[in-house]
């Protein structure tokens, strides 16, 4: 009949009717209902766009949200709305744009704390790890008992971006000073012991005393039991420079970036014997390295230098090689007794 909708077709009109807004991403929804700025802000980073979300993002940062007691309580739900998409998010560009929002909002960012740590632990995406590491650090102490808590995890690569995250000089807290110290101080594996010098290097950023833990861990290394693997050794002597550990494994993965495309340690720690460092040496230093990374590159972020969002990019490259790389060296030569089925 003329006029008349069939009753399938009328179905499907009410399923579009009824089911179609839940699909619209949680947190542009939300925007429509934010105060101004704050939801022009939250619309950007919605979109998962690079170029549209990093100025919102770079605004985010130079926004005095404490200055009404209303926009604090809503930044504080967007802050818990990007934590959540954090972790659903299936484009990782657009989990790099949430951790460096919640990272943006500073203390009022802390609902987003133990996400960005479950990030620094298991994100698959190296970019978005180390969005995840420079957004703890810009939360800053507010963020320490998540970090702390991560630290307790088996996950060595992650273990060491959390180092990273406490060892952010300005944001120091008692918290992370004694989480750090624990985590030096704990040698008894192999894991442990490369582990144990990144967390001595944030506490030397931090200004703390380290010289008895660093002559702990020097002890222990008399009855260190290092992983066997008919692939690598462990206790062999590379070339005396700070980028062996990246050679190496450039070469073990076949990577086609050139060596000085990754971020790679300034200089090697000396070892107090007088003998030359092993491979598990230059590891352990090009592990520590990466507590370096909050230094290196968010006083450029925070002040606007890196102005868009290929920029970070740029900025930022280096350091994703880095990481990506040390993930596959985790994956493929220090599987995780979870892994050993």
């Amino acid at each position: 009949m003329a006029g008349v909708v069939p009753l399938p077709r009328l179905a499907a009109v009410l399923v579009l009717v009824l089911v179609v807004p839940s699909f619209i991403g949680a947190s542009a929804a939300q925007a429509a209902a934010l105060p101004p700025g704050l939801s022009e802000w939250a619309a950007a980073v919605a979109s998962n766009d690079g170029a549209r979300a990093w100025p919102a993002i770079q605004a985010l940062r130079a926004f005095d949200a404490d200055a009404d007691p209303r926009v604090r309580k809503e930044a504080q739900k967007l802050a818990a709305t990007w934590a959540e998409e954090l972790k659903s998010t299936k484009d990782a560009n657009g989990r790099v744009l949430r951790a460096h929002a919640l990272g943006a909002l500073h203390a009022l960012g802390e609902p987003g704390a133990a996400a960005l740590a479950e990030g620094c632990l298991h994100e698959p995406s190296a970019a978005a790890r180390l969005a995840c590491v420079l957004a703890l650090g810009e939360i800053g102490e507010g963020a320490s008992k998540a970090s702390a808590k991560a630290l307790k995890s088996d996950e060595l690569l992650g273990r060491v971006l959390v180092c990273a995250a406490l060892g952010r000089p300005g944001t120091r807290s008692a918290l992370a000073a004694k989480s750090l110290r624990d985590t030096a101080g704990n040698v008894e594996t192999f894991e442990e012991f490369v582990l144990a010098e990144a967390a001595l290097t944030a506490l030397e950023t931090l200004g703390e005393n380290v010289q008895k833990l660093r002559e702990t861990r020097e002890a222990a290394r008399r009855t260190l039991e290092l992983p066997t693997s008919a692939d690598l050794n462990w206790n062999g002597i590379p070339e005396h420079v700070p980028d062996s550990f990246i050679a190496v494994m450039r070469v073990t993965f076949s990577s086609s970036e050139p060596l000085e495309a990754f971020a790679r340690p300034a200089a090697l720690r000396p070892l107090p014997q007088a003998e030359s460092p092993r491979l598990y040496d230059h590891y352990s230093d090009t592990l520590a390295h990466l507590t370096h990374v909050g230094a290196e590159l968010l006083p450029d972020i925070q002040s606007g230098a890196v102005a868009t969002f290929d920029d970070y990019g740029k900025r930022t490259k280096s350091w994703v090689l880095t990481v990506d790389l040390l993930l596959q060296v985790e994956e493929r030569f220090l599987p995780l007794p979870e892994k050993k089925k």
